[in-house]
Protein backbone atom coordinates (compact mmCIF):
# COMPACT_ATOMS: atom_id res chain seq x y z
CA UNK A 1 0.00 0.00 0.00
CA UNK A 2 1.26 3.32 -1.12
CA UNK A 3 0.66 6.67 0.33
CA UNK A 4 -1.67 7.70 -2.58
CA UNK A 5 -4.40 4.19 -1.69
CA UNK A 6 -4.01 4.79 1.93
CA UNK A 7 -5.48 8.29 1.10
CA UNK A 8 -8.51 6.13 -1.26
CA UNK A 9 -9.01 4.60 1.98
CA UNK A 10 -8.73 7.42 4.47
CA UNK A 11 -11.90 7.15 5.27
CA UNK A 12 -12.17 3.82 6.08
CA UNK A 13 -8.98 3.51 8.60
CA UNK A 14 -10.78 6.74 10.42
CA UNK A 15 -13.37 4.45 11.65
CA UNK A 16 -11.42 2.56 13.82
CA UNK A 17 -10.85 3.17 17.31
CA UNK A 18 -9.42 6.83 17.31
CA UNK A 19 -8.52 6.30 14.13
CA UNK A 20 -8.70 10.08 13.42
CA UNK A 21 -6.41 10.75 15.99
CA UNK A 22 -4.01 8.54 14.73
CA UNK A 23 -4.46 9.15 11.14
CA UNK A 24 -3.34 12.84 12.08
CA UNK A 25 0.35 11.78 13.84
CA UNK A 26 0.12 9.63 10.83
CA UNK A 27 0.09 12.77 8.58
CA UNK A 28 2.27 14.50 9.45
CA UNK A 29 4.73 11.95 10.31
CA UNK A 30 4.53 11.08 6.37
CA UNK A 31 4.89 14.93 5.58
CA UNK A 32 8.56 14.89 7.57
CA UNK A 33 9.57 11.80 6.03
CA UNK A 34 9.11 13.13 2.37
CA UNK A 35 6.82 10.76 1.37
CA UNK A 36 3.33 12.62 1.68
CA UNK A 37 3.99 14.08 -1.17
CA UNK A 38 6.34 13.25 -4.80
CA UNK A 39 9.66 15.06 -4.92
CA UNK A 40 10.76 17.14 -7.80
CA UNK A 41 14.19 17.10 -9.11
CA UNK A 42 14.08 20.96 -10.40
CA UNK A 43 13.77 22.28 -6.86
CA UNK A 44 16.20 23.96 -5.28
CA UNK A 45 18.09 21.37 -2.93
CA UNK A 46 17.15 22.52 1.07
CA UNK A 47 21.11 23.44 1.55
CA UNK A 48 20.92 26.51 -0.29
CA UNK A 49 17.69 27.72 1.76
CA UNK A 50 19.45 27.30 4.68
CA UNK A 51 23.24 28.78 3.92
CA UNK A 52 20.97 31.92 2.95
CA UNK A 53 19.12 31.36 6.28
CA UNK A 54 22.23 31.12 7.97
CA UNK A 55 23.84 34.55 5.81
CA UNK A 56 20.45 36.35 7.29
CA UNK A 57 20.56 35.46 10.47
CA UNK A 58 24.49 36.63 10.67
CA UNK A 59 23.55 39.89 8.92
CA UNK A 60 20.67 40.57 11.73
CA UNK A 61 23.11 39.86 14.34
CA UNK A 62 25.78 42.81 13.27
CA UNK A 63 22.80 44.96 12.10
CA UNK A 64 21.06 45.19 15.75
CA UNK A 65 24.47 44.57 17.65
CA UNK A 66 22.69 41.28 18.83
CA UNK A 67 24.44 39.16 21.24
CA UNK A 68 25.65 36.48 19.27
CA UNK A 69 23.82 32.84 20.57
CA UNK A 70 26.32 30.08 21.55
CA UNK A 71 27.36 27.97 18.01
CA UNK A 72 25.31 24.58 18.05
CA UNK A 73 27.99 21.35 17.57
CA UNK A 74 27.63 19.36 14.56
CA UNK A 75 25.04 17.03 13.29
CA UNK A 76 27.11 13.65 14.12
CA UNK A 77 26.11 10.50 12.34
CA UNK A 78 24.71 8.83 15.40
CA UNK A 79 22.00 11.72 15.65
CA UNK A 80 20.84 10.86 12.26
CA UNK A 81 17.23 9.13 12.75
CA UNK A 82 16.59 7.87 9.05
CA UNK A 83 17.61 8.41 5.69
CA UNK A 84 15.97 11.83 4.14
CA UNK A 85 14.91 12.15 0.12
CA UNK A 86 17.00 13.80 -2.18
CA UNK A 87 17.19 17.49 -1.67
CA UNK A 88 16.55 17.62 1.62
CA UNK A 89 18.71 18.30 5.00
CA UNK A 90 18.82 17.90 8.75
CA UNK A 91 19.21 20.80 10.67
CA UNK A 92 19.42 21.91 14.20
CA UNK A 93 16.24 24.42 15.38
CA UNK A 94 18.33 27.06 16.52
CA UNK A 95 20.35 27.17 13.41
CA UNK A 96 17.15 27.77 11.38
CA UNK A 97 15.29 30.76 13.78
CA UNK A 98 15.46 31.87 17.13
CA UNK A 99 14.18 31.39 19.97
CA UNK A 100 13.46 32.71 23.65
CA UNK A 101 12.06 32.42 26.86
CA UNK A 102 8.88 34.44 27.89
CA UNK A 103 8.48 36.89 30.57
CA UNK A 104 8.14 36.71 34.43
CA UNK A 105 5.86 38.47 36.69
CA UNK A 106 4.39 37.83 40.24
CA UNK A 107 0.81 37.85 40.75
CA UNK A 108 0.89 41.61 42.03
CA UNK A 109 1.71 42.45 38.59
CA UNK A 110 -1.49 40.80 37.36
CA UNK A 111 -4.89 42.92 36.77
CA UNK A 112 -7.55 44.13 34.75
CA UNK A 113 -5.47 46.32 32.27
CA UNK A 114 -1.91 46.18 31.24
CA UNK A 115 0.02 43.96 28.74
CA UNK A 116 -1.49 40.42 27.30
CA UNK A 117 0.44 37.49 28.38
CA UNK A 118 -0.10 34.09 26.62
CA UNK A 119 0.03 31.10 28.74
CA UNK A 120 -0.64 27.32 27.84
CA UNK A 121 -4.40 27.70 27.74
CA UNK A 122 -4.36 30.27 25.46
CA UNK A 123 -3.39 26.96 22.87
CA UNK A 124 -5.88 25.33 22.08
CA UNK A 125 -6.25 23.30 19.07
CA UNK A 126 -3.27 24.33 16.98
CA UNK A 127 -4.71 28.17 17.44
CA UNK A 128 -4.50 31.13 19.55
CA UNK A 129 -7.61 31.35 22.06
CA UNK A 130 -7.80 35.04 23.68
CA UNK A 131 -10.64 34.60 25.70
CA UNK A 132 -8.46 33.55 29.09
CA UNK A 133 -5.86 35.93 29.27
CA UNK A 134 -3.58 37.74 31.93
CA UNK A 135 -2.59 40.80 31.73
CA UNK A 136 0.56 42.56 33.59
CA UNK A 137 1.33 45.70 34.69
CA UNK A 138 4.88 45.28 33.33
CA UNK A 139 6.53 47.30 30.59
CA UNK A 140 7.99 43.48 29.11
CA UNK A 141 11.10 43.87 26.74
CA UNK A 142 11.05 43.27 23.12
CA UNK A 143 12.44 39.60 23.17
CA UNK A 144 9.33 38.76 25.10
CA UNK A 145 6.95 39.90 22.89
CA UNK A 146 5.19 37.98 19.90
CA UNK A 147 4.68 38.97 16.27
CA UNK A 148 2.74 37.40 13.53
CA UNK A 149 4.39 34.48 12.69
CA UNK A 150 6.04 32.88 15.68
CA UNK A 151 5.43 29.71 17.13
CA UNK A 152 4.08 29.78 20.48
CA UNK A 153 5.10 26.69 22.22
CA UNK A 154 3.86 25.45 25.76
CA UNK A 155 7.35 24.39 27.03
CA UNK A 156 7.02 23.34 30.45
CA UNK A 157 3.34 22.09 32.37
CA UNK A 158 2.33 19.60 34.54
CA UNK A 159 0.92 17.40 32.02
CA UNK A 160 3.65 15.80 29.70
CA UNK A 161 1.00 15.99 27.20
CA UNK A 162 0.58 19.52 26.76
CA UNK A 163 4.43 19.98 26.57
CA UNK A 164 5.16 20.62 23.30
CA UNK A 165 1.52 22.11 22.18
CA UNK A 166 1.96 24.87 19.47
CA UNK A 167 -0.08 27.91 17.65
CA UNK A 168 0.75 29.67 15.05
CA UNK A 169 0.44 34.12 16.35
CA UNK A 170 -1.76 35.82 13.55
CA UNK A 171 -3.28 39.06 13.55
CA UNK A 172 -2.81 40.24 17.73
CA UNK A 173 -4.05 43.17 17.88
CA UNK A 174 -1.73 44.79 20.48
CA UNK A 175 1.29 44.03 21.76
CA UNK A 176 1.48 41.09 23.37
CA UNK A 177 4.11 39.27 25.38
CA UNK A 178 4.41 35.36 26.12
CA UNK A 179 4.60 33.66 29.78
CA UNK A 180 8.04 32.19 30.98
CA UNK A 181 7.02 28.56 30.92
CA UNK A 182 6.28 29.30 27.11
CA UNK A 183 8.55 29.91 24.28
CA UNK A 184 8.64 31.28 20.70
CA UNK A 185 10.21 29.91 17.57
CA UNK A 186 10.53 32.82 14.53
CA UNK A 187 11.71 31.30 11.11
CA UNK A 188 11.29 32.24 7.66
CA UNK A 189 9.60 28.87 7.68
CA UNK A 190 7.49 28.57 10.09
CA UNK A 191 4.60 27.51 8.66
CA UNK A 192 6.46 24.30 7.73
CA UNK A 193 7.57 23.92 11.24
CA UNK A 194 4.63 24.24 12.63
CA UNK A 195 3.49 20.48 11.09
CA UNK A 196 7.11 19.36 12.52
CA UNK A 197 6.59 20.51 16.27
CA UNK A 198 2.86 19.31 15.59
CA UNK A 199 4.85 15.55 14.27
CA UNK A 200 5.34 12.65 16.39
CA UNK A 201 9.18 13.20 15.17
CA UNK A 202 9.29 16.25 16.94
CA UNK A 203 8.33 14.62 20.25
CA UNK A 204 10.33 11.64 20.00
CA UNK A 205 13.60 14.01 19.13
CA UNK A 206 12.67 16.30 22.15
CA UNK A 207 12.41 12.94 24.51
CA UNK A 208 15.81 12.18 23.43
CA UNK A 209 17.39 15.18 24.29
CA UNK A 210 15.09 15.83 27.68
CA UNK A 211 17.61 14.72 30.13
CA UNK A 212 15.18 15.84 33.10
CA UNK A 213 12.52 14.64 34.76
CA UNK A 214 10.27 17.88 34.52
CA UNK A 215 7.65 17.96 31.90
CA UNK A 216 9.13 20.99 30.06
CA UNK A 217 11.56 21.86 26.59
CA UNK A 218 14.74 24.32 27.74
CA UNK A 219 16.22 26.50 25.40
CA UNK A 220 18.93 23.82 24.95
CA UNK A 221 16.68 21.44 24.25
CA UNK A 222 14.55 23.30 21.53
CA UNK A 223 17.65 25.03 19.91
CA UNK A 224 19.87 21.50 19.27
CA UNK A 225 16.43 19.53 18.23
CA UNK A 226 17.34 18.07 14.53
CA UNK A 227 14.24 18.32 12.14
CA UNK A 228 13.90 18.01 8.42
CA UNK A 229 13.97 20.10 6.38
CA UNK A 230 12.64 19.62 2.68
CA UNK A 231 13.41 22.29 -0.37
CA UNK A 232 10.98 25.66 -0.09
CA UNK A 233 9.29 24.94 -2.71
CA UNK A 234 8.38 21.17 -1.33
CA UNK A 235 7.99 22.76 2.34
CA UNK A 236 4.57 24.44 0.20
CA UNK A 237 3.37 21.30 -1.17
CA UNK A 238 3.68 19.42 2.32
CA UNK A 239 1.66 22.41 4.24
CA UNK A 240 -0.94 22.63 1.26
CA UNK A 241 -1.17 18.58 1.36
CA UNK A 242 -1.09 18.13 4.91
CA UNK A 243 -3.74 21.28 5.65
CA UNK A 244 -6.08 19.44 3.04
CA UNK A 245 -5.96 16.24 4.81
CA UNK A 246 -6.22 17.58 8.57
CA UNK A 247 -9.59 18.99 7.30
CA UNK A 248 -10.59 16.19 5.88
CA UNK A 249 -9.65 14.69 9.30
CA UNK A 250 -11.65 17.48 11.33
CA UNK A 251 -14.72 16.71 9.17
CA UNK A 252 -14.68 13.10 9.57
CA UNK A 253 -14.31 13.74 13.38
CA UNK A 254 -17.29 16.02 13.55
CA UNK A 255 -18.94 13.44 11.21
CA UNK A 256 -18.26 11.08 13.90
CA UNK A 257 -19.17 12.94 16.67
CA UNK A 258 -22.45 13.24 15.46
CA UNK A 259 -23.02 9.86 14.56
CA UNK A 260 -21.68 9.17 18.46
CA UNK A 261 -24.30 11.24 19.40
CA UNK A 262 -27.01 10.47 16.97
CA UNK A 263 -26.50 6.49 18.19
CA UNK A 264 -26.89 7.65 22.09
CA UNK A 265 -29.88 9.14 21.60
CA UNK A 266 -31.70 6.40 19.81
CA UNK A 267 -29.66 4.24 22.33
CA UNK A 268 -31.48 5.77 25.06
CA UNK A 269 -34.92 6.62 23.98
CA UNK A 270 -35.01 3.12 22.70
CA UNK A 271 -34.55 1.56 26.24
CA UNK A 272 -36.29 4.41 28.27
CA UNK A 273 -39.67 3.27 25.96
CA UNK A 274 -38.97 -0.04 27.17
CA UNK A 275 -38.42 0.61 30.54
CA UNK A 276 -41.18 3.18 30.95
CA UNK A 277 -44.28 2.10 29.70
CA UNK A 278 -46.57 1.91 31.91
CA UNK A 279 -49.04 -0.39 29.67
CA UNK A 280 -48.53 -4.00 29.80
CA UNK A 281 -50.16 -4.47 26.20
CA UNK A 282 -47.36 -1.53 24.88
CA UNK A 283 -44.30 -3.35 26.22
CA UNK A 284 -44.50 -6.07 23.83
CA UNK A 285 -43.78 -3.72 20.88
CA UNK A 286 -41.34 -2.06 22.19
CA UNK A 287 -39.38 -5.60 23.02
CA UNK A 288 -39.92 -6.45 19.30
CA UNK A 289 -38.88 -3.00 17.92
CA UNK A 290 -35.59 -3.37 20.24
CA UNK A 291 -34.87 -6.99 18.87
CA UNK A 292 -35.04 -5.86 15.29
CA UNK A 293 -32.75 -2.83 15.74
CA UNK A 294 -30.64 -5.21 18.09
CA UNK A 295 -27.06 -5.39 16.11
CA UNK A 296 -27.78 -1.72 14.84
CA UNK A 297 -28.17 0.00 18.50
CA UNK A 298 -25.32 -2.54 20.34
CA UNK A 299 -22.42 -2.26 17.71
CA UNK A 300 -19.61 -0.59 20.25
CA UNK A 301 -18.84 -1.50 23.56
CA UNK A 302 -19.68 1.90 24.90
CA UNK A 303 -23.39 1.06 24.18
CA UNK A 304 -23.39 -2.30 26.46
CA UNK A 305 -23.58 -0.38 30.05
CA UNK A 306 -26.95 0.81 29.46
CA UNK A 307 -28.24 -2.32 27.96
CA UNK A 308 -26.58 -3.50 31.31
CA UNK A 309 -28.62 -1.46 33.29
CA UNK A 310 -31.64 -1.66 31.04
CA UNK A 311 -32.09 -5.09 31.95
CA UNK A 312 -31.54 -4.26 36.05
CA UNK A 313 -34.59 -1.86 35.43
CA UNK A 314 -36.76 -4.18 33.74
CA UNK A 315 -35.91 -6.77 36.41
CA UNK A 316 -36.99 -4.42 39.33
CA UNK A 317 -40.18 -3.50 37.20
CA UNK A 318 -40.92 -7.00 37.07
CA UNK A 319 -40.80 -7.32 33.07
CA UNK A 320 -38.13 -10.03 32.81
CA UNK A 321 -39.82 -13.06 34.07
CA UNK A 322 -43.57 -13.70 35.16
CA UNK A 323 -45.08 -13.71 37.99
CA UNK A 324 -46.93 -16.55 39.73
CA UNK A 325 -49.79 -16.68 41.67
CA UNK A 326 -49.01 -19.52 43.58
CA UNK A 327 -46.02 -17.66 45.43
CA UNK A 328 -45.95 -16.83 48.66
CA UNK A 329 -47.95 -13.50 49.38
CA UNK A 330 -45.04 -10.42 49.57
CA UNK A 331 -46.35 -8.90 52.78
CA UNK A 332 -45.59 -11.93 54.26
CA UNK A 333 -42.10 -11.98 53.53
CA UNK A 334 -41.75 -8.38 54.03
CA UNK A 335 -43.46 -9.52 57.84
CA UNK A 336 -40.53 -11.43 58.32
CA UNK A 337 -38.05 -9.35 57.16
CA UNK A 338 -39.28 -6.97 59.85
CA UNK A 339 -39.53 -9.45 62.49
CA UNK A 340 -35.65 -10.58 61.69
CA UNK A 341 -34.35 -6.83 62.65
CA UNK A 342 -34.96 -7.31 66.22
CA UNK A 343 -32.86 -10.15 66.70
CA UNK A 344 -30.21 -8.29 63.98
CA UNK A 345 -30.26 -5.37 66.29
CA UNK A 346 -29.73 -7.56 68.86
CA UNK A 347 -26.87 -10.02 68.02
CA UNK A 348 -24.96 -6.56 66.72
CA UNK A 349 -25.69 -5.01 70.50
CA UNK A 350 -27.16 -1.84 68.51
CA UNK A 351 -27.68 0.41 71.02
CA UNK A 352 -30.51 2.77 71.39
CA UNK A 353 -34.12 2.29 70.58
CA UNK A 354 -34.57 1.82 66.46
CA UNK A 355 -35.66 4.68 64.51
CA UNK A 356 -39.23 5.01 63.73
CA UNK A 357 -39.44 3.90 59.98
CA UNK A 358 -43.29 4.52 58.34
CA UNK A 359 -44.87 2.41 55.84
CA UNK A 360 -44.45 2.56 52.44
CA UNK A 361 -46.14 4.86 50.34
CA UNK A 362 -48.18 3.85 47.72
CA UNK A 363 -46.54 5.10 44.56
CA UNK A 364 -48.73 5.65 41.95
CA UNK A 365 -46.44 6.84 39.60
CA UNK A 366 -44.47 4.03 39.42
CA UNK A 367 -46.72 0.51 39.74
CA UNK A 368 -45.72 -3.09 40.44
CA UNK A 369 -46.83 -6.23 39.09
CA UNK A 370 -49.97 -8.04 40.84
CA UNK A 371 -48.08 -9.40 43.76
CA UNK A 372 -45.12 -7.35 44.34
CA UNK A 373 -45.03 -4.31 47.02
CA UNK A 374 -42.87 -1.49 47.85
CA UNK A 375 -40.95 -1.32 51.13
CA UNK A 376 -38.66 1.17 52.90
CA UNK A 377 -34.67 -0.57 52.97
CA UNK A 378 -34.92 0.50 56.85
CA UNK A 379 -37.83 -1.78 57.41
CA UNK A 380 -36.31 -4.75 56.06
CA UNK A 381 -32.83 -4.44 57.14
CA UNK A 382 -30.69 -2.65 59.51
CA UNK A 383 -27.91 -0.12 58.41
CA UNK A 384 -24.69 0.06 60.11
CA UNK A 385 -21.71 2.69 59.14
CA UNK A 386 -18.21 1.75 59.32
CA UNK A 387 -15.76 3.31 61.30
CA UNK A 388 -12.93 5.36 60.64
CA UNK A 389 -9.05 4.86 61.99
CA UNK A 390 -8.41 6.72 65.30
CA UNK A 391 -6.12 9.53 65.43
CA UNK A 392 -3.09 8.88 65.36
CA UNK A 393 -3.00 5.17 64.27
CA UNK A 394 -2.20 3.72 60.77
CA UNK A 395 -2.42 0.70 58.90
CA UNK A 396 -0.24 -2.39 60.42
CA UNK A 397 3.31 -2.73 58.67
CA UNK A 398 2.47 -6.21 58.35
CA UNK A 399 0.11 -8.39 57.06
CA UNK A 400 -2.28 -9.23 59.95
CA UNK A 401 -4.87 -11.19 60.68
CA UNK A 402 -7.58 -8.24 60.74
CA UNK A 403 -8.51 -6.72 57.14
CA UNK A 404 -9.47 -2.27 56.95
CA UNK A 405 -11.98 -2.84 54.03
CA UNK A 406 -11.71 0.44 51.96
CA UNK A 407 -13.80 2.37 49.34
CA UNK A 408 -10.34 1.70 47.09
CA UNK A 409 -11.20 -1.84 47.44
CA UNK A 410 -14.52 -1.79 46.35
CA UNK A 411 -14.84 -3.05 42.94
CA UNK A 412 -17.10 -4.98 40.55
CA UNK A 413 -19.84 -5.32 43.71
CA UNK A 414 -17.03 -7.32 45.50
CA UNK A 415 -13.73 -6.19 47.16
CA UNK A 416 -10.68 -6.66 45.35
CA UNK A 417 -7.93 -8.70 47.51
CA UNK A 418 -5.62 -7.09 45.92
CA UNK A 419 -3.30 -4.13 48.37
CA UNK A 420 -5.60 -4.78 51.10
CA UNK A 421 -4.67 -2.77 54.46
CA UNK A 422 -4.48 -4.28 58.03
CA UNK A 423 -5.05 -3.35 61.48
CA UNK A 424 -2.76 -4.46 64.77
CA UNK A 425 -4.30 -6.21 67.46
CA UNK A 426 -4.55 -3.19 69.57
CA UNK A 427 -6.59 -1.10 66.31
CA UNK A 428 -8.61 -4.38 66.38
CA UNK A 429 -10.03 -4.17 69.65
CA UNK A 430 -11.13 -0.84 69.45
CA UNK A 431 -13.09 -1.33 66.01
CA UNK A 432 -14.19 -4.57 66.46
CA UNK A 433 -17.71 -3.98 66.70
CA UNK A 434 -17.55 -2.26 62.33
CA UNK A 435 -17.14 -5.13 60.88
CA UNK A 436 -19.14 -6.43 57.68
CA UNK A 437 -20.16 -10.75 56.69
CA UNK A 438 -20.39 -12.16 53.34
CA UNK A 439 -23.91 -12.39 53.69
CA UNK A 440 -24.70 -8.36 54.50
CA UNK A 441 -24.08 -5.58 51.51
CA UNK A 442 -21.96 -2.70 51.44
CA UNK A 443 -22.73 0.82 50.31
CA UNK A 444 -20.77 3.56 49.75
CA UNK A 445 -21.74 6.59 51.85
CA UNK A 446 -18.91 9.27 51.26
CA UNK A 447 -16.99 10.68 48.13
CA UNK A 448 -17.73 10.33 44.67
CA UNK A 449 -18.94 6.70 44.02
CA UNK A 450 -21.62 7.32 46.74
CA UNK A 451 -23.99 4.34 46.08
CA UNK A 452 -21.49 1.87 44.93
CA UNK A 453 -22.90 -1.43 46.62
CA UNK A 454 -21.44 -4.85 46.43
CA UNK A 455 -20.63 -7.38 48.62
CA UNK A 456 -17.52 -9.07 50.58
CA UNK A 457 -16.03 -12.18 49.68
CA UNK A 458 -16.25 -14.91 51.97
CA UNK A 459 -12.57 -14.78 53.05
CA UNK A 460 -12.92 -11.24 54.48
CA UNK A 461 -16.26 -11.82 56.09
CA UNK A 462 -16.12 -10.63 59.59
CA UNK A 463 -13.61 -7.55 58.62
CA UNK A 464 -13.50 -4.19 59.53
CA UNK A 465 -15.43 -1.48 57.03
CA UNK A 466 -14.30 2.37 56.44
CA UNK A 467 -16.29 4.67 57.89
CA UNK A 468 -17.32 6.42 54.11
CA UNK A 469 -19.01 3.12 53.59
CA UNK A 470 -22.32 1.20 55.22
CA UNK A 471 -23.35 -1.97 56.18
CA UNK A 472 -27.11 -3.93 55.09
CA UNK A 473 -27.42 -6.52 57.46
CA UNK A 474 -31.04 -8.78 56.23
CA UNK A 475 -32.64 -11.40 56.61
CA UNK A 476 -35.24 -13.61 54.38
CA UNK A 477 -34.48 -11.69 50.90
CA UNK A 478 -32.32 -13.55 48.51
CA UNK A 479 -28.78 -11.67 48.57
CA UNK A 480 -28.70 -11.62 45.02
CA UNK A 481 -31.63 -9.87 44.00
CA UNK A 482 -31.19 -7.29 46.78
CA UNK A 483 -27.62 -6.53 45.37
CA UNK A 484 -29.36 -5.89 41.82
CA UNK A 485 -31.88 -4.19 42.91
CA UNK A 486 -29.81 -1.44 44.66
CA UNK A 487 -28.13 -1.03 41.75
CA UNK A 488 -30.71 -0.01 39.47
CA UNK A 489 -31.58 2.86 38.36
CA UNK A 490 -35.07 3.37 40.47
CA UNK A 491 -32.52 3.03 43.52
CA UNK A 492 -29.51 4.57 42.29
CA UNK A 493 -31.90 7.94 41.22
CA UNK A 494 -33.18 8.10 44.74
CA UNK A 495 -29.40 7.91 46.48
CA UNK A 496 -28.32 10.92 44.36
CA UNK A 497 -31.42 12.69 45.45
CA UNK A 498 -31.02 11.79 49.11
CA UNK A 499 -26.98 12.92 48.64
CA UNK A 500 -26.04 15.96 50.53
CA UNK A 501 -23.83 17.95 48.24
CA UNK A 502 -21.29 19.80 50.00
CA UNK A 503 -17.56 19.52 50.10
CA UNK A 504 -17.18 16.17 50.64
CA UNK A 505 -21.09 14.47 49.48
CA UNK A 506 -22.33 11.99 51.94
CA UNK A 507 -25.64 9.61 51.93
CA UNK A 508 -26.95 10.13 55.34
CA UNK A 509 -27.74 6.36 57.10
CA UNK A 510 -31.31 7.49 57.87
CA UNK A 511 -31.99 8.63 54.25
CA UNK A 512 -30.81 4.94 53.31
CA UNK A 513 -33.10 3.59 55.49
CA UNK A 514 -35.86 5.94 53.97
CA UNK A 515 -35.36 4.15 50.60
CA UNK A 516 -38.01 2.56 48.56
CA UNK A 517 -36.91 -0.76 46.93
CA UNK A 518 -39.90 -3.37 44.92
CA UNK A 519 -40.22 -6.09 46.45
CA UNK A 520 -41.43 -9.52 44.33
CA UNK A 521 -42.15 -12.96 46.59
CA UNK A 522 -38.80 -14.92 47.28
CA UNK A 523 -39.19 -17.39 44.41
CA UNK A 524 -39.61 -14.95 42.12
CA UNK A 525 -36.40 -12.87 43.57
CA UNK A 526 -34.88 -16.31 42.65
CA UNK A 527 -36.18 -16.33 39.14
CA UNK A 528 -35.32 -12.92 38.43
CA UNK A 529 -31.55 -13.63 39.87
CA UNK A 530 -31.65 -16.30 37.43
CA UNK A 531 -32.71 -14.48 34.49
CA UNK A 532 -30.57 -11.20 35.38
CA UNK A 533 -27.63 -13.42 35.53
CA UNK A 534 -28.35 -15.20 32.15
CA UNK A 535 -28.82 -12.05 30.35
CA UNK A 536 -25.45 -10.24 31.77
CA UNK A 537 -23.55 -13.19 31.01
CA UNK A 538 -24.37 -12.28 26.93
CA UNK A 539 -24.01 -9.16 28.02
CA UNK A 540 -20.34 -9.80 28.83
CA UNK A 541 -19.78 -11.79 25.52
CA UNK A 542 -21.12 -9.25 23.67
CA UNK A 543 -19.05 -6.89 24.82
CA UNK A 544 -16.15 -8.91 24.25
CA UNK A 545 -16.54 -8.99 20.74
CA UNK A 546 -17.48 -5.94 20.23
CA UNK A 547 -14.02 -5.07 21.94
CA UNK A 548 -12.29 -7.74 20.06
CA UNK A 549 -13.77 -6.35 16.75
CA UNK A 550 -12.55 -2.53 17.52
CA UNK A 551 -9.10 -4.19 18.65
CA UNK A 552 -8.73 -5.94 15.13
CA UNK A 553 -9.37 -2.78 13.45
CA UNK A 554 -6.96 -0.50 15.42
CA UNK A 555 -4.35 -3.68 14.41
CA UNK A 556 -5.53 -3.24 10.91
CA UNK A 557 -4.90 0.76 10.90
CA UNK A 558 -1.45 0.43 13.21
CA UNK A 559 0.25 -2.47 10.35
CA UNK A 560 -1.35 0.36 7.55
CA UNK A 561 0.47 3.49 9.26
CA UNK A 562 3.94 1.20 10.14
CA UNK A 563 3.50 -0.06 6.17
CA UNK A 564 3.21 3.36 4.99
CA UNK A 565 6.02 4.87 7.54
CA UNK A 566 8.95 2.63 6.94
CA UNK A 567 8.21 0.68 3.06
CA UNK A 568 6.53 3.18 1.06
CA UNK A 569 8.72 4.72 -1.53
CA UNK A 570 9.35 8.70 -1.23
Amino acid sequence: MNAETFCEHFATFADAPNGVQKLRAMILQLAVQGKLVPQDPNDEPASKLLGRISADQKRREAEESARTQKALPPISADEILYELPEGWAWERLGNIGDTNIGLTYSPQHVGETGVPVLRSSNIQNGRIDLTDLVRVSMDPKSSVLVADGDLLICARNGSRALVGKVAMIEHLSEKTAFGAFMAILRSSINEYLYHFICSPLFRRVIADTNTTTINQITQSNLRSTLAPIPPLAEQRRIVEKVDQLLGLCDELAARQAAQREKRQRLVGATLDRLVSTRNPAEFPTHAHRLRNHFDQLFDTPTTIPQLRQTILQLAVQGQLVPQDPNDEPVSQLIQRAALAKSGIRESLDVRGNPAEIGAAPNDAENPLPDGWAWAQIGNIAVIRGGKRLPKGVSFSAVKTPYVYIRVTDMKDQTVSMHDLQYLDDATHRLLHRYTIDSTDLYVVIVGATIGKVGRVPEPLSGMHLTENAARLVFREFDQEFLLLTLRSQSVQSQFVAKTFQQAQPKLALNRIESTLIPVPPIAEQKRIVTKVTELLSLCDALEAKLTQAESASTQLLSAAVHHLLHNSPS
